[in-house]
């Protein structure tokens, strides 16, 4: 599998990769976060354990934000703007086995995703 060599992080937060021993390897700054629209519609109710707990229909516009295609560049986004942007986008990358970074500002994970069609 050929990666890009440039990456470009549109995840808004700051991303520090680590490795399996849980030894932080490397941050990637944050850029200006890509966005996915989403409606929120049909609001409704569930009775679990009788009590109703309110439900509510999610639905992924289109994402923006994203900067167009570039030779050998990898952009980092979150799973909602991969999901929007769909599968044309072989640019696009999620962060892999993602955890907060306790502070609010940023993710760790232990590598990235490549969304490929089956």
């Amino acid at each position: 599998m050929h990666t890009p060599t440039r990456w470009v992080n549109r995840t808004g937060l700051t991303i520090t990769f680590f490795d399996e021993t849980g030894f932080p390897m490397t941050s990637l700054p944050a850029d200006i976060a890509a966005v996915a629209d989403q409606v929120e519609t049909d609001q409704g109710v569930a009775l679990i354990n009788e009590t109703e707990i309110m439900v509510v229909d999610r639905r992924v516009g289109l994402a923006s934000n994203l900067p167009d295609p570039e030779p050998d560049t990898g952009i980092i986004v979150l799973r909602s703007v991969a999901e929007a942007a769909g599968f044309s986008r072989v640019d696009l990358w999620e962060p892999y086995e993602a955890f907060p970074d306790g502070n609010g500002s940023g993710i760790n994970c232990r590598g990235l995703i490549r969304r490929r069609l089956a």
